[in-house]
């Protein structure tokens, strides 16, 4: 605790967690709180411009691929990167076989050149 009040460490989600239960208050109430200071706006200010923020990412749609990311509780892992559509790579690799030229690739299915050529060069 002590590195944290010196601005020695970076907060994580689970520090912040025990700061706010020791307070006695919410995770959320206490990042309100905390960026309204750093922000130099009230905390009403910013409670309205959150209210906004969130009104305009909840649409069911929204929720359901945010709700697809967590598992047991926990957020599910995933590869860094660019992720590998199996689609565009059969595209790719069909066109290739075919004898055509990465440039011919690229009109015919529509793609970024920078995506055919990674995709022209995967194993």
């Amino acid at each position: 605790m002590n590195n944290l009040e010196n601005g020695k460490v970076s907060v994580s989600l689970e520090t912040l967690e025990s700061v706010a239960k020791i307070l006695d208050l919410r995770t959320v109430s206490l990042l309100v709180l905390a960026t309204s200071l750093r922000e130099k706006i009230s905390p009403h200010e910013l409670l309205a411009e959150v209210k906004k923020e969130v009104r305009e990412f909840s649409s069911p749609r929204f929720l359901a691929d945010f709700a697809s990311q967590i598992e047991n509780g926990e957020l599910v892992r995933r590869p860094s990167g660019a992720q590998v559509s199996q689609k565009k790579l059969a595209a790719v690799r069909e066109c290739k076989v075919a004898g055509m030229t990465q440039r011919e690739t690229v009109i015919k299915l529509g793609l970024p050149a920078s995506t055919v050529q990674r995709y022209w060069h995967k194993k």
